[in-house]
């Protein structure tokens, strides 16, 4: 009769994590070897661009299907002719989607990381005919410079003494600028704005002053992060006259505290 060992016993738990370690590492090495190839990709609602190979992004990005429960609820709210607000850009995924939908329109994106801007635009310069603009700097309350959190993971960056649960842990802290969004609200007047700043979310909407500052009312897509974010930035919301509602759950487990709202001008109600 065949032995049964235990999967709970120390010793297999250490050999499972070295396995899963070994073929992670293998995983990133072999993916290295393809950084800089630049790869057709088809996107969702049948977007085509080109994508530069680059194992420090996730690889869904190469195929086109990155978080892609939320790439469907981006492109079902945006129109030809939009403009949209890119806030936490990374490696600009959502900007060229985003660019690629609204044709004419306008994409602005916001990113502090050097890392990132070069690869934005390395990603404009092999999609010469989808362009958008790029500002250099992280969103905050004030115009200015900010003490601004790296972190290994070039996507978990984050504003100084900003945190939650799930916060990564920094490995560097630098000095970027730093840009108030309400002159970008007044002076662009954006249809949708995609808000993804690793908890910063509350201190960039509390910022903003009333709506009637801003000369419109766009749609907000909004990655909160834990629920005292949560619970802050929907009080927010709400009390400027938007509905929530679920847009699209990003996170391998249900129970993760971080999710997509889009919030929505109640005059306006869900697309």
């Amino acid at each position: 009769m065949p032995t049964c060992i235990a999967t709970s016993h120390p010793s297999v738990q250490a050999i499972v994590k070295g396995l899963r370690r070994l073929g992670g590492r293998l995983l990133r090495s072999w993916q290295s070897r393809l950084d800089g190839r630049i790869v057709r990709v088809n996107g969702p609602q049948g977007l085509a661009f080109n994508w530069i190979s680059n194992s420090r992004y996730p690889e869904a990005m190469s195929r086109g299907d990155y978080e892609h429960d939320f790439a469907r609820a981006l492109l079902r709210v945006l129109r030809p002719g939009d403009t949209f607000f890119d806030v936490g850009a990374n490696a600009g995924y959502f900007s060229l989607l985003a660019k690629l939908r609204v044709g004419t329109g306008t994409v602005v994106a916001f990113e502090p990381l050097p890392e990132n801007i070069r690869m934005i635009r390395a990603v404009e310069a092999v999609n010469p005919n989808v362009t958008f603009d790029l500002v250099e700097g992280a969103v905050g309350a004030y115009d200015g410079e900010i003490s601004f959190e790296v972190t290994k993971n070039n996507a978990n960056g984050r504003l100084t003494g900003v945190t939650w649960v799930l916060a990564k842990p920094a490995i560097q802290q630098v000095v970027v600028r730093c840009v108030h969004l309400l002159p970008f609200l007044q002076k662009y007047r954006p249809a949708v704005v995609k808000l993804d700043t690793e908890g910063a979310e509350f201190t960039i909407l509390s910022s903003l002053g009333s709506p009637s500052e801003w000369k419109g009312l766009p749609i907000f897509l909004i990655e909160f992060h834990g629920q005292e974010n949560t619970d802050r930035c929907s009080g927010v919301l709400r009390n400027w006259g938007y509905q929530l509602f679920p847009a699209a759950s990003c996170s391998e487990t249900r129970e993760i505290p971080d999710q997509y709202v889009m919030a929505v001008p109640s005059t306006r109600g869900e697309n």
